[in-house]
């Protein structure tokens, strides 16, 4: 059915998203700038429109914000900082930390070097084996994360968000509206809060599909040099003058 389809389409980016997790949480310890994650951000979104497709509305919604929090410009350095109070509080696990981000970097080096490779030169290490050994490292640095995180003092170790943290962010009569293009189509999430019959306020997502709302479109819009902008676009670029 088509709900499987796109079930099966957000687990394969849901995977993908894992990966860069790893190579971003490396990256703190690294150093890098550049977190090799140019292409995240649409990962990010085309893992929420098919979660969101698939009916998942609350993954769907955690999905993009995770990719809009990593965005920030100062998501890095936050990390960074918890990171640096790891050391000074649990220097044991940050050492483990450090070993196995270590080991990730060189089977880095080592795939790269594998796919290099001249083909009429023997690789040092088969692919297969190269797998076999990246899954392995992978599996014990997500136990190391585990094993930082149930500490009590760093309970929060490079937490991401979660459906709670979202619900508590939207105020009553001001929804968050996240906008989420795509080549198939564009999504709008609306996170507001509603008072229900018993006078209860709750959190409720209302998807609104704008199936041509591509990337490209967007951009467009963004970029356009027409005299007659969209009102929050102008104040937007307005806003330090």
């Amino acid at each position: 059915s088509e709900k499987e389809e796109w079930d099966r389409s957000a687990t394969a980016y849901q995977k993908a998203i894992d990966a860069t997790n790893i190579l971003y949480q490396a990256s703190i310890f690294l150093n890098t700038q550049k977190v090799e994650l140019s292409g995240a951000g649409g990962l990010f979104r085309k893992a929420a429109y098919a979660r969101a497709k698939a009916g998942d509305l609350e993954v769907a919604l955690v999905t993009v914000e995770q990719g809009r929090a990593r965005s920030l410009s100062d998501a890095l350095e936050r990390d960074r900082k918890e990171l640096d109070s790891l050391k000074r509080e649990s220097p044991g696990l940050y050492n483990q930390y450090k070993k196995i981000v270590e080991e990730i970097k060189q089977i880095e080096i080592d795939e790269r070097s594998s796919i290099s490779s001249n083909i009429s030169e023997r690789p040092r290490l088969s692919q297969a084996l190269l797998r076999r050994k990246s899954e392995a490292i992978r599996e014990r640095f997500k136990e190391v994360i585990s094993k930082i995180k149930s500490s009590s003092k760093q309970k929060d170790f490079l937490a991401q968000s979660h459906i709670e943290d979202i619900a508590d962010a939207v105020q009553k009569n001001v929804p968050l509206v996240y906008i989420i293009p795509s080549h198939q189509g564009g999504l709008a999430l609306i996170a507001h809060k509603v008072m229900s019959d018993n006078e209860n306020i709750q959190f409720r997502i209302a998807p609104v599909w704008l199936d041509k709302l591509s990337d490209s479109s967007l951009e467009e819009l963004l970029n356009s040099t027409d005299s007659i902008e969209l009102g929050w676009l102008k104040a937007y670029r307005n806003r330090d003058k």
